[in-house]
């Protein structure tokens, strides 16, 4: 018997955990990408070299900042900026938010760049004050609708390390996959979905969870697998998820 204990003693010793401490892998075909390599992480698939972008500084300025304008921005939303501690709560705040801005929100370049006149990305602030002067919104390209769109989200208690910035592959005019779309990552009831803003003047959003879904616009963009990640301020979110 004490043969036995011994013999088990040493394979555990040197061989710990040898075959469940090894990390649960998941290869993805993407739409550019034959093989993409996760690893599971906590309670999601990791992207394998994934870059995650966490300098706040030209993106996020003053994010913290609370001001009249900012409250009064969520209240025509028809929210407040207490946390949501329920997976409905976020789910309501999330297709409030999204199906406001399909109908509060417009594409204008050049008006866009007036509100940043610095060439950053534009504060919260700045945004709430275009909004009280004019009732609506202004955005440009995919990385400004996500920049909005994230930074309400984030505001409105919604935890902070479920949203991020997402940028996939889609091609480019010489038809490789160079060139990025960008939207945004949600994770809410043991999955990421993806969430491109770009899409929302036509599709509208339930606030029912049981019909949540991911939204994508473009069908040459990689949604489910972006490349990068860009969080929001006091996130911690640091690999880059797989989107469904």
């Amino acid at each position: 018997m004490k043969t036995i204990f011994a013999l088990i003693f040493t394979v555990l010793a040197f061989h710990p955990m040898s075959v469940s401490a090894q990390p649960l892998v998941r290869i993805e075909k993407g739409m550019y990408n034959p093989s993409i390599r996760y690893n599971s992480y906590w309670n999601f698939w990791a992207r394998v070299g994934g870059k995650v972008y966490t300098a706040t500084d030209n993106h996020f300025l003053d994010y913290e900042k609370s001001h009249p304008y900012i409250t009064e921005l969520f209240l025509d939303m028809g929210l407040s900026p207490k946390r949501a501690k329920t997976e409905s709560q976020i789910w309501e705040k999330v297709s409030v938010v999204w199906n406001f801005l399909g109908s509060k929100a417009f594409v204008n370049d050049s008006v866009y760049k007036s509100i940043r006149p610095d060439g950053r990305w534009p504060t919260i602030l700045e945004h709430a004050i275009y909004y009280r002067n004019n009732k609506r919104l202004v955005w440009s390209a995919c990385f400004s609708k996500a920049h909005l769109f994230a930074m309400v989200l984030g505001r409105l208690g919604i935890p902070r390390d479920r949203i991020a910035i997402a940028t996939a592959h889609h091609p480019a005019a010489n038809g490789l996959p160079t060139a990025s779309h960008v939207y945004v990552a949600l994770y809410i009831k043991g999955s990421w979905l993806y969430l491109d803003p770009t899409a929302t003047p036509g599709v509208s959003l339930s606030p029912d969870l049981s019909k949540r879904r991911s939204v994508g616009l473009l069908p040459a963009v990689d949604y489910p697998h972006p490349f990068q990640v860009r969080p929001i301020p006091l996130s911690g979110l640091n690999r880059v998820p797989l989107l469904y």
